[in-house]
């Protein structure tokens, strides 16, 4: 390769650009995992999840008054998804959470499911409220 204008080597440029190629080659290689990596540390909803269609579809099952709450998340392998489920009628307790169950486990593919089901009137929902200053979290949605 030859000697610079000062006498130097020109192979003293090869190690530091050999040294950047594979930085950048380890870099583009491990993106992937890094974020997933971040995808798990901030249980992120899951990829390829309607979060709005799932609500919806629990919304439709017969009984269901309104849901709230509804949080959807991934860690490892397993998908968790939990939600508070309103219904007018004590009775339809048991087919009510029967069927929003079948439909996260079957239709949106839930490992983990919790449905804390509330019947209208017998439980005030005021108390669930996050303060996380003076105002709370249902406030500045309004």
């Amino acid at each position: 390769v030859g000697e610079a204008r000062g006498g130097a080597s020109r192979w003293c440029y090869a190690d530091p650009t050999i040294a950047l190629v594979c930085i950048f080659r380890v870099v583009l290689a491990s993106r992937a995992a890094a974020c997933e990596s971040l995808m798990q540390l901030l249980m992120a909803c899951p990829r390829n999840l309607n979060l709005a269609a799932f609500h919806r579809a629990l919304g439709q099952v017969d009984g269901v008054v309104s849901l709230h709450d509804h949080h959807a998340w991934q860690i490892g392998a397993d998908r968790m998804c939990t939600a508070h489920i309103v219904i007018a009628d004590a009775d339809a307790y048991s087919p009510v959470l029967r069927e929003c169950t079948r439909i996260a486990r079957q239709d949106h593919l839930f490992d983990k499911v919790t449905f804390q089901v509330e019947i209208v009137g017998a439980f005030d929902t005021s108390q669930e409220k996050l303060r996380l200053s003076s105002t709370t979290c249902r406030d500045a949605k309004e």
